[in-house]
């Protein structure tokens, strides 16, 4: 007679069958027997972080990168709590990240004691899509299978399931109810899926876009993996296509240097000059920043707005056309009603004042290319970036309260290659954002051999590891070796000297080595 499942196994089953291959955590004693399974699954790899922010931020950068769900595991409440500005991020980026935490024994839960929060799933119930602590061993896999399936679900966002410890080193029954794992086939692909709007919809868009005169196309960041609808969107409108500002990108959906591409939504006056009707793709309109940054439609223009989350689509303003959809399916509907709705010679009478535009950003693209001075602008940092990377290396740029950097213009010959690794608003001060910690989690997705190059400017060091006393500026700008922020302490215009230890006690310090503990930590003891 087989032994019983235990709890863990479990959930590494689960995992597994809906095709997760990578787990991040930060774990502690209550997540050991998920760590002695997964020890034993070859098909499941644990990366290990250092701090719960970094973990979920990981996470997030992963899921965004292979279109799967971010796991990442936590540690009780105390390990909740840490990653929780970062679970938040997730939530307003909409990114499918799958939080589970090992919660205490059920006899500690029910004495209050060490680490015991009694509604731990209601500390951050507010920014997740589904939040819940597991009530029986029997449950267990059902629970992680909602909490995946939760996340995955247009409208994508973070999930989270609390274990307590003793399910899951504990039997689960053998009569326990399979998941129906199955129905991750229905999750949306990289290329979208999931609802279509009805043909009623789609022929009222189309009618508002037969009678615009200066229509404007916005895309935002659920318009991501749908480039090749959207050219055929802008070249049948003969219309301009920008990007929604900066503050609301997760990624660039949109390669910038395609010469449809004009820019950030009021980057260019002219662009939005006499724009009687906007038709945004994937982006929240508006998703302001500060009441001084707060984007408007322009006087008099009408909204059509495609957005998978329906809670999006009228929120902020009233459109005269909603589409409740994923955008590559919904633009693909769409296309046979602009065929029939169209007047091509009133298409075809915008295209000269459009090739004028695109002229003039070309023109101003070279111009900032061939700029010599010191330091050199960020834009033509991104414009020899992309000369020389390779296509398939993905940037993660840090910032948002500063304006667009190399996000806004890096681009690869299929999409935009950034990542936007930014602050709680994506939402928030950068004092709170991924800063390094964020880079690791798209190159997590080596197995689809994907490399990124984390870029962080001036500032961020002093708002993220405590860099010292800030004196207004970078890491070059400091005297730090290669931007390290643990390099606190030396007089301005010093470098350490190569391979001197940053801790001068350390010379004296027997070399340490790093010893595994059962549950995960692991612990410096010295030689001897």
């Amino acid at each position: 007679m087989s032994r019983a499942r235990i709890g863990a196994e479990v959930l590494a089953d689960v995992l597994a069958r809906a095709g997760v291959d990578t787990i991040f955590g930060l774990p502690g004693s209550t997540e050991a027997a998920l760590l002695e399974t997964l020890r034993e699954r070859a098909g499941l790899r644990y990366v290990l972080g250092l701090h719960e922010g970094a973990v979920v931020s990981m996470a997030d950068g992963y899921a965004r990168v292979t279109g799967r769900p971010g796991v990442v595991g936590l540690h009780t409440s105390v390990g909740t709590l840490n990653g929780a500005s970062q679970i938040y991020n997730s939530y307003r980026d909409g990114s499918p990240v799958v939080v589970t935490a090992g919660h205490k024994d059920r006899t500690v839960l029910s004495e209050d004691g060490f680490c015991a929060l009694p509604d731990l799933p209601g500390a951050v119930r507010p920014f997740t899509k589904w939040a819940h602590q597991t009530l029986s061993a029997a449950e267990l896999g059902a629970g992680l299978w909602r909490a995946l399936h939760a996340a995955m679900t247009a409208p994508a966002g973070p999930a989270y399931l609390a274990v307590p410890e003793d399910f899951l080193r504990g039997p689960v029954p053998a009569d326990a109810p399979d998941p129906p794992v199955a129905n991750s086939a229905l999750w949306p692909g990289p290329a979208g899926g999931g609802t279509v709007p009805n043909e009623a919809s789609c022929a009222a868009g189309a009618a508002e876009l037969a009678a615009a005169r200066w229509p404007v196309v916005v895309v935002g960041s659920e318009a991501r993996g749908c480039v090749p609808e959207l050219r055929e969107l802008a070249d049948r409108l003969v219309a301009p296509l920008v990007g929604t500002e900066f503050i609301d990108l997760a990624d660039l959906p949109f390669p910038t240097a395609d010469p449809r591409y004009l820019g950030l939504y009021g980057e260019e006056p002219a662009v939005l000059d006499g724009c009687d009707l906007v038709l945004s793709v994937g982006a929240r309109m508006f998703y302001p920043f500060s009441a001084v940054r707060q984007p408007r439609l322009p006087a008099g223009a009408r909204l059509i707005h495609i957005h998978p989350d329906p809670a999006q689509v009228g929120r902020q303003l009233p459109a005269a056309v909603g589409l409740v959809a994923a955008p590559a399916p919904a633009l693909r509907a769409l296309a046979p009603h602009l065929v029939r709705a169209l007047d091509p010679a009133v298409t075809a009478a915008r295209g000269g004042r459009l090739a004028g535009l695109r002229a003039e950003r070309e023109r101003n693209r070279q111009s900032e290319r061939a700029v010599s001075s010191e330091p050199m602008p960020v834009k033509a940092v991104a414009a020899e970036l992309n000369r020389v990377l390779p296509p398939e290396v993905v940037i993660v740029d840090e910032g948002c309260a500063r304006p667009p950097g190399c996000c806004a213009t890096s681009t690869s010959a299929t999409g935009s290659r950034c990542c936007a690794a930014r602050a709680a608003p994506s939402a928030g001060s950068p004092g709170c954002g991924r800063r390094v910690p964020g880079p690791p989690g798209p190159a997590g997705a080596r197995r689809r051999r994907r490399r990124q190059l984390p870029l962080l400017g001036t500032g961020h060091l002093d708002r993220g590891a405590a860099a010292g006393p800030a004196r207004g500026g970078g890491a070059g700008q400091r005297g730090l070796p290669g931007g390290q922020a643990g390099d606190r302490g030396l007089p301005e215009g010093r470098a350490r000297p190569t391979g001197a230890p940053r801790n001068p006690a350390a010379r004296d310090r027997p070399c340490g080595r790093r010893h595994r503990l059962r549950g995960g930590r692991e612990a410096d003891r010295a030689p001897g």
